[in-house]
């Protein structure tokens, strides 16, 4: 005979008590880890910078230190330009970057984040390859004339001599267009914040590194360059 009073399982008020204990848990955990993740993809995209910012030290040591066009013609961009010295295109890829491709003319700074694709369907790329990537180029870096709104292009780009202040010059950025921000009328393609309420940056030395989006002036044909003299991180390079 069995002992008088022997429990075969939990009550309600048990499993209650346990069911709550797991939400309380997982309510505290759940943040750390997605903090943890944010944290994880920021070091890929840093470190997928301070590849490309190598890769463009290389490009300018054989360039005798003139930076690359933004983009050519309909045949190529900086990522074309820099295959030959990274031989990766998913290094320009953000891993916290949207997952569908933006508009082209990007009207709207508040737009949803995603990458930008360029040459896919033009008759002179036979291979049907097109460059895409979450990161934008400095216009003024790439041969858009300083102090300009209009789409005024300088002969050929900028060497790294002409560069005041090659530290806080940003070169390459977090963005959603191929330039990270516009000076083509209605093109506008915005430095992009993903990473932990800041965004990651090769600045025009080639060193790569993450800053809070305080410190950065979003330029979208503001007018008023040069920019003030006190801003950490510029966009023209001539101050």
């Amino acid at each position: 005979m069995g002992l008088k009073g022997q429990r075969n399982g939990f009550t309600l008020i048990e499993l209650l008590v346990v069911i709550a204990i797991i939400a309380i848990l997982a309510a505290i955990l759940f943040p750390v880890f997605l903090s943890a993740k944010k944290k994880a993809n920021q070091a890929r995209c840093l470190s997928n910078l301070k590849q490309i910012g190598t890769a463009t030290r290389l490009y300018l040591d054989n360039y005798s230190g003139r930076y690359m066009y933004a983009f050519w013609g309909t045949t190529g961009t900086f990522v074309t330009a820099l295959q030959p010295y990274c031989r990766s295109r998913a290094i320009f890829i953000c891993p916290s970057g949207g997952n569908r491709a933006s508009a082209y003319n990007l009207r709207n700074m508040n737009a949803p984040d995603g990458y930008w694709e360029y040459g896919r369907y033009y008759p002179d790329n036979p291979q049907n390859e097109y460059d895409r990537s979450h990161y934008g180029m400095n216009a003024f870096m790439s041969g858009a004339t300083p102090g300009t709104w209009n789409g005024q292009m300088d002969p050929k780009p900028p060497t790294d001599s002409m560069v005041r202040r090659p530290t806080r010059v940003i070169l390459f950025c977090d963005a959603t267009f191929l330039h990270a921000h516009g000076y083509w009328p209605g093109l506008i393609g915005p430095a992009s914040v993903r990473h932990n309420n800041g965004l990651v940056l090769v600045l025009a030395d080639c060193h790569a590194q993450w800053i809070p989006a305080r410190e950065l002036l979003f330029l979208t044909r503001i007018p008023g360059l040069p920019e003030p003299e006190d801003h950490i991180w510029r966009w023209d390079y001539r101050y």
